[in-house]
């Protein structure tokens, strides 16, 4: 993406801790001696039965876990052509396909997704429970590892997992549930896993039936965001679960905030991210068209949350007990916590509770500040969007998002918001054709090769300019202009939403009122609004590879 080797050191410990976790059966196991965090948080709250042997064992296993190093796994193959790790991921995907209740339709990890036994007894029951969800993280990366090594045991068991999910957290209209009898809402990233993983499955096996519910499952859940700003709440609210009639499980334990009408539901990035994955791949495979939800939210939320500068942290007053945390206290360091330079450590990382405009709640008391997640699932969308901006196949290549890209085939620079204005310029021969973004009329676009107009016509959004070549500079130019909308924007707090005023051109926003206090989102684009691009010369890195991360 961009060329660097920086702290590629890390990348190859990361590398080397995979190849020493996974087992001979292929697992990938957790080692709990000097991680009292791994059995003293809320994930062994989540297991079942399997919890207590966190205290025992000297290492335990975790399908999601499993799950995220599969992921990892098919990007370290994509750039290992050896089939060193092709070899490992076979192994991980038999070992899971093993460590499974196995049903024929149906597959699940018993006691928990968080944790599970190796061994299950032969009449295992699913546990349900608020953290029965987080199965779609176990299952994610088996669609990615049958892309990359074509390995029919991975898309035999993700159809397994997904019909599992499918069945248990959903609703035949695509409705998101929580396997909690009390529970008033459901958890966005779990979901948003799942939509990635279904779309994935979904494409490669071309079933037209399962992309519809997709589909509808996908639009449940933005209908419960705010489209214009990709405000996606943490948990959004949720019909009542009941205990599916295909599949007899147990119920385990409940938690407060998945009943609780009360508490605020700030925005969880990561929720956001994979929501912005599953569009990608739906709007890509022709399946929808999702590119402008994808361009609106990653203009305002993922480009204004990320944190840029530390100093304000400091100053929060909720944040140590109605006192600055800029006060003198000596460095504390153990094996998990340390109090030093937090906040300079996690510099351009995203937070777990947004507001729409600002990066905490009130005076900063009740937030989760950081989780790794959300930094982690938002670094991937960044990466996922940048390498759909444009996309070549077969001699065609189409521009789907007017943002700034640099490709072997053309290079993409947009002036919006400043103007109506996008141009390209061509490396190759190629047939292009440019989709031009919802709030822009099709016959308000204008389009020129070399400064000569010329007359395009339209298959739905996209403006198909024709055959081009290597020199060729390609102008497309709308009119732009502000305007404002009102949204209500639902944040739980007893069902209530609050109200903001959105000045926007284009898609990005330029101002919203009321303004936020401590970190402020929206509050440095007052240049956007002169009409004047402002200049910065670089030199950008052009890629000779596609990796797909999701």
């Amino acid at each position: 993406m961009c060329g660097s080797e920086q702290n590629i050191h890390i990348d190859k410990v990361w590398m080397e801790v995979a190849l020493k976790e996974q087992g001979p059966d292929g697992l990938i196991y957790i080692g709990v001696k000097g991680r009292p965090s791994t059995v003293s948080g809320s994930l062994a709250s989540q297991s079942g039965g399997s919890a207590k042997s966190l205290k025992r064992d000297p290492q335990v296993l975790s399908p999601l876990m499993n799950g995220q190093m599969l992921r990892n796994m098919v990007i370290y193959a994509e750039r290992d052509k050896s089939g060193f790790w092709d070899e490992r991921i076979r192994k991980l995907i038999d070992g899971m396909s093993d460590w499974v209740v196995d049903t024929g339709k149906y597959a699940y990890f018993w006691p928990g997704s968080q944790y599970a036994d190796r061994h299950h007894p032969a009449d295992a029951k699913p546990l349900f429970d608020f953290g029965a969800v987080e199965i779609s993280g176990a299952s994610l990366g088996l669609a990615l590892a049958y892309r990359k090594t074509g390995y029919k045991p991975a898309l035999t068991l993700a159809r397994k997992l997904i019909n599992f999910q499918r069945d248990c957290f959903y609703t035949p209209e695509g409705a998101w549930l929580t396997p909690q009898k009390d529970a008033i809402k459901a958890h966005t990233l779990p979901a948003a896993r799942f939509l990635l993983l279904a779309a994935d499955y979904g494409i490669i096996t071309k079933d037209a039936e399962f992309l519809d519910f997709v589909v509808k499952s996908y639009e449940w859940g933005r209908e419960r965001a705010n489209k214009e700003t990709g405000f996606f709440p943490n948990l959004v609210p949720c019909p009542p679960w009941r205990m599916p009639t295909t599949i007899e499980g147990t119920m385990g334990n409940s938690h407060h905030t998945l009943r609780d009408k009360g508490g605020y539901n700030g925005c969880e990035v990561a929720g956001l991210a994979g929501i912005i994955g599953a569009a990608l791949k739906l709007s890509e495979a022709g399946v929808a068209d999702y590119w402008d939800d994808v361009d609106r939210w990653v203009r305002n939320m993922i480009a204004e949350s990320q944190m840029l500068t530390a100093e304000w942290v400091y100053y929060l007053p909720g944040s140590k007990g109605g006192e600055s945390l800029r006060v003198d206290e000596p460095v504390k360091t153990d094996v998990v916590r340390t109090n030093d330079r937090v906040a300079e450590r996690n510099l351009g990382g995203w937070p777990t509770y947004a507001l729409p405009h600002d990066w905490c709640e009130k005076d900063g008391r009740g937030t989760n500040g950081f989780l790794p997640c959300d930094t982690a699932w938002a670094t991937r969308a960044i990466y996922g969007v940048w390498n759909r901006i444009v996309t070549h196949k077969d001699g065609k290549l189409k521009v789907n998002l007017l943002l700034n890209r640099a490709s072997r085939w053309a290079d993409v620079d947009s002036y919006i918001p400043y103007q109506g204005r996008v141009d390209i310029k061509i490396k190759k021969p190629v047939d292009l054709s440019v989709r031009i973004a919802e709030w822009v009329k099709s016959k308000d676009a204008n389009v020129q090769v070399n400064e000569t107009d010329r007359k395009v016509s339209f298959d739905g959004r996209y403006a198909l300019v024709g055959k081009v070549k290597p020199s060729d500079i390609v102008k497309v130019t709308f009119p732009i202009e502000e305007r404002t909308d009102v949204v209500d924007i639902w944040m739980g707090m007893n069902d209530t939403k609050v109200r903001y005023s959105l000045v926007r051109r284009g898609n990005d926003i330029v101002e919203i009122f009321p303004r936020g206090r401590y970190y402020p989102f929206y509050s440095q684009r007052g240049h956007y609004r002169t009409g004047q691009p402002r200049w910065r010369k670089v030199e950008r890195f052009v890629s000779d590879e596609q990796i797909e991360c999701w």
